[in-house]
């Protein structure tokens, strides 16, 4: 599988922006929590992962994504692939 251009947390115009032009985006985090960061954030631009947000950890073939940790997904057909980065250690 092809691996997508994926953005950071911190570009939540850039996400708002695809959501609303292609309907999904597809965002590295490091850590789970950054995850509802990233709906708080949204909220400026008018997208709302609230309680009717699903989260499918199972949506991509992790023998084929990795990385992949979970799909949220809200009933109008929007949805955002979360990837869990791993960390380089330090020396």
């Amino acid at each position: 599988m092809k691996r997508g251009f994926r953005f950071q947390t911190g570009e939540i115009k850039e996400i708002a922006r695809e959501l609303k032009e292609k309907g999904f985006a597809e965002v590295d985090i490091d850590i789970e929590s950054e995850i509802q960061g990233v709906f708080d954030d949204l909220k400026e631009y008018g997208i709302f992962f609230g309680s009717d947000c699903t989260l499918d950890y199972d949506a991509a073939n992790s023998a084929d994504e990795k990385e992949f940790f979970a799909r949220a997904s809200l009933p109008d057909g929007l949805y955002i692939d979360f990837y869990l980065v791993d960390q380089p250690e330090e020396d």
